[in-house]
């Protein structure tokens, strides 16, 4: 699990939180490398074919600045202001980080298609 720190200084004013987009049919998944639920779910994924039904949205945190305060700003949109981790999926205006939640909410929407 690849953890954050307590961010304040990132706000909605400094990233647009209306601006992700809200549809069902797409999912934030924010990930990054060295991360052994991070590679569990991605096998996961792999394994059933779920970025082939579902549009998952991959954005890697470690590397990227952006990507960082927009899952910042997704968990805080959340309620998430502390224990912030990877992997982190964002759909349907629910926030998930366990990989047991995580996996269910890829199998649902799978079976929704």
């Amino acid at each position: 699990m690849f953890a954050f720190g307590k961010n304040e200084e990132i706000t909605k004013e400094e990233f647009a939180f209306d601006n992700l987009p809200h549809e069902s049919e797409i999912i934030l998944y924010y990930t990054t490398e060295n991360c052994p639920e991070c590679e569990e779910i991605q096998a996961w994924i792999e394994q059933n074919n779920a970025d082939e039904k579902i549009e998952i949205i991959q954005k890697e945190v470690q590397q990227n600045q952006e990507n960082i305060e927009q899952l910042v700003a997704v968990a805080q949109n959340c309620g998430i202001t502390e224990g912030l981790s990877v992997p982190f999926v964002y759909g349907e205006g629910a926030c998930l980080m366990e990989n047991s939640e995580i996996i269910n909410y890829f199998e649902n929407k799978i079976g929704e298609e």
